[in-house]
C-alpha cells in the first residue's frame, strides 16, 4: 500500500471512532496480507478504497481523504510523464545511432507523445 492510501484508511476508520492503537494495528495486519497475496486482505483493501469515492466523512478527516486522492491521481500522471520522457530518450538514440531507423523513431514518438496527451487528460 501506497502512504497515501494509508493515510486515506486511517482517516476513513479515525472518522468512524477507530483508536490509534487498532487502527495502526489493522493497517499493519492489512498491509501484510494484501503483502502475502491473501485474497481476504485484498478484497477488503479494495472494498475501503471504493468507499472513497463515495461521500466523504465531514470535517478534516474528509479533507484529508480528499487531497490524499489527489496526491495519487498526481502521482499517477507523473509516472506516465516519466514514461513519455523514457521514450522520447529512447528515440533520440535511435536517431543517434548507425544505421538511423527514422521509422522506428517516428512510432517511438507518436507513443511517447500519446503517453503524454493521456498523462494531461488525468490532470484535467
Amino acid at each position: 500500500m501506497e502512504v497515501a492510501q494509508k493515510v486515506m484508511i486511517a482517516c476513513l476508520l479515525m472518522s468512524e471512532g477507530a483508536d490509534d492503537k487498532t487502527l495502526a494495528e489493522f493497517i499493519s495486519v492489512l498491509e501484510a496480507g494484501i503483502e502475502a497475496g491473501e485474497g481476504d486482505s485484498i478484497a477488503l483493501f479494495n472494498e475501503l478504497m471504493a468507499r472513497m469515492d463515495g461521500p466523504l466523512p465531514e470535517g478534516y478527516a474528509g479533507e484529508v481523504i480528499g487531497l490524499m486522492k489527489a496526491k495519487l491521481k498526481l502521482d499517477e500522471s507523473c509516472r506516465k510523464f516519466g514514461l513519455a520522457i523514457s521514450g522520447m530518450e529512447k528515440v533520440l538514440k535511435i536517431l543517434d545511432g548507425k544505421p538511423k531507423n527514422d521509422f522506428a523513431a517516428k512510432i517511438m514518438m507518436q507513443r511517447a507523445l500519446s503517453a503524454i496527451e493521456q498523462a494531461r487528460a488525468d490532470l484535467v
